[in-house]
This record gives structure tokens, C-alpha cells and sequence, in this order.
């Protein structure tokens, strides 16, 4: 059983595993429509930042990355709630279903969370 959280996290996408490896992946997906701005774009762009907004709210990817840290914290808890041996990795992953601006300004957020389109998934690799 899960420890009680201190917040509302909601909820993860797609908690993605296999038993025969260690590696979890909790994925938020998208369907951004498409824009065709400067301005559109550069809004679009400051969803994903990974920030707190002005209005004290976390953006788009803040939430995904809170939920990704609530579940490394929790590793032991979830690995014994998917039947894994406790050593496992999570990773975050942002899917869109259509390309987006982001795969353009990612390269500062390699590290933390992937980006991926929808028609790639079938090539994640570790």
C-alpha cells in the first residue's frame, strides 16, 4: 500500500513495465494542436517549462515531472505493487501525438525527461 501523499498529484498517463526488467516509465501524452504563431508557439513553450506559473500553478511538464519524483521517492512501494524487484528505474516521458515545438528547445531537459512522438514509441530504447 501507498504511503499517504501530501498532495494531489493526479494521475499518470501510462505507467509503462515489463517483468522481466527494471526500468518503469510514467508517461504524460498529448494531443497539442498546432501552431502556426510566434506567439502561439512561444504559449505552447511556456507550458512545458517545467516551472510554477504566475498564477502559483505547475505548468504542463511540472505536474509530470512532480508525479515522476513522487514515484522515484515511493520505488520500493511501487516496484513491490507491479511485482518487481525492488531495484528499479523510473523514468519520465512525454508523448505527443504530433510534432511539436518543444523537440526544438528540449536539449536543457534531456536529462530529467524524454520527449518522444507517438509514432516512435515502438523504438524507446533504454
Amino acid at each position: 500500500m501507498l504511503a499517504a501523499l501530501d498532495s494531489d498529484y493526479e494521475d499518470v498517463d501510462v505507467l509503462a513495465w515489463r517483468p522481466d526488467s527494471s526500468r518503469v516509465m510514467a508517461m504524460e501524452c498529448k494531443d497539442l494542436h498546432y501552431h502556426k504563431t510566434i506567439g502561439e508557439v512561444a504559449e505552447q513553450l511556456s507550458d512545458f517549462r517545467g516551472q510554477i506559473r504566475n498564477d502559483g500553478k505547475p505548468d504542463h511538464l511540472k505536474r509530470h515531472l512532480d508525479r515522476v519524483d513522487i514515484l522515484n521517492r515511493h520505488k520500493a512501494e511501487l516496484a513491490r505493487s507491479l511485482g518487481l524487484s525492488s531495484d528499479i528505474q523510473v523514468e519520465g516521458h512525454l508523448v505527443f501525438k504530433n510534432f511539436v515545438p518543444m523537440k526544438f528547445a528540449w536539449d536543457h531537459m534531456k536529462n530529467v525527461i524524454r520527449l518522444s512522438l507517438f509514432d516512435e514509441l515502438d523504438h524507446l530504447q533504454s
